[in-house]
């Protein structure tokens, strides 16, 4: 079942972006892993297992988009897979959102940390037809991340060797301690001659020049999620762009979805869920009423039953053929009538018209 984010902050659906940092910086205090120092080992495991769930509720609901989609499907199924945010990455987390954001000394970390560089995130595209939405169900995609180069496997140095950075004695960081007034701030920041890692290497790969990573094509394939229409996504983790050097996890894979158009069917404007198209009807079938037979996006065909008397524009809603929702269900096809009007008239089809302007009914 899909995890209740907003349960587990103690906080409400309503709530603003101050009130869920607050709730978060409270709950991921109470349940880090150091503060359960002389704990039982079942109270430590009870712990890591909030820990990690309240990181991830944060990472959803502190980011507008990813709040946005849970609020609508309930879920942001792929995000962090069937087992959900691990213990590193819920570390990772709160170390991002913690990191002299939240006024936390490092000492509360035991001494400090140490520097790890996440791959970056990447954003791929991709456009869906819908072929594929309603029947294929599956996509295979090929983007270009960054990965670990064979070469030197992501060290950088061409002979494996490094040594330690003498500007940082390889702790990859500056501390500057300061005094405002009374106060005393710590700031601590990246080496820059050893970007962080540490340690420097003396003969780079020439095949990545020194970085450990290239860019590479890689495939990836998925289902096609329920809930995709235009401007949804989900997250992968670990299959965005490689860190420098072996210098942490990769980064996560948003992708992106457009859904193309199939001849006159669209995405509707005023639901995403909803198909739209406009079909052409004979304006005396518009005036007797008739069954129109189409083929619709799904590749099947189907008649809908146009009652006599419709005006151009005329909209016709048809259940359970739309888009699916996230919850399996589906949105409704839209059709429009637009009287298709005859090009050009004869003299015996004017005389008819003539006539039919003598009856009542057209008065």
């Amino acid at each position: 079942m899909a995890k209740d984010y907003y349960n587990i902050l103690g906080v409400d659906r309503k709530a603003d972006d101050d009130t869920i940092k607050k709730a978060y910086k409270k709950l991921a205090i109470q349940y880090h892993p150091d503060k359960q120092v002389g704990k039982s080992d079942t109270e430590k495991k009870e712990a890591e297992e909030k820990f990690k769930d309240i990181n991830e509720a944060y990472s959803i609901l502190s980011d507008k988009q990813k709040r946005q989609q849970y609020d609508m499907f309930g879920t942001t199924d792929g995000s962090f897979g069937s087992g959900g945010m691990g213990v590193e990455d819920a570390m990772r987390e709160f170390m991002r959102h913690f990191h002299f954001g939240m006024d936390i000394d490092d000492d509360f970390f035991g001494g400090g940390f140490s520097q790890q560089n996440v791959g970056s995130d990447m954003i791929v595209n991709v456009n869906l037809t819908f072929d594929e939405i309603f029947n294929v169900r599956h996509k295979k995609i090929k983007y270009t991340p960054y990965v670990k180069c064979t070469s030197c496997n992501g060290t950088g140095s061409s002979d494996g060797k490094s040594t330690t950075c003498p500007h940082c004695n390889g702790t990859g960081k500056f501390v500057n301690i300061s005094r405002v007034g009374f106060s005393t701030v710590k700031s601590i920041n990246m080496c820059p001659h050893c970007k962080g890692m540490g340690y420097v290497i003396s003969s780079p790969c020439k095949k990545c020049g020194g970085m450990g990573i290239i860019r590479e094509d890689v495939e990836f394939e998925f289902d096609i999620p329920n809930g995709a229409t235009n401007n949804t996504y989900f997250d992968v983790q670990g299959k965005g762009n490689a860190s420098p050097r072996n210098s942490g996890p990769n980064g996560s894979l948003r992708v992106s979805f457009t859904v193309l158009p199939f001849g006159a069917f669209t995405v509707s404007k005023n639901d995403p869920y909803d198909v739209d198209c406009v079909i052409d009807v004979p304006v005396l079938d518009c005036i007797t009423g008739c069954e129109k037979k189409f083929k619709y996006a799904d590749g099947k065909e189907y008649v809908v039953t146009i009652r006599p008397g419709v005006c151009n524009g005329h909209h016709i809603r048809m259940k359970n053929l739309g888009l699916y929702r996230h919850d399996g269900s589906r949105g409704f096809l839209n059709i429009f009538i637009r009287e298709k009007m005859p090009a050009s008239l004869t003299k015996k089809d004017k005389e008819l018209i003539d006539k039919l302007r003598q009856s009542k009914s057209f008065k």
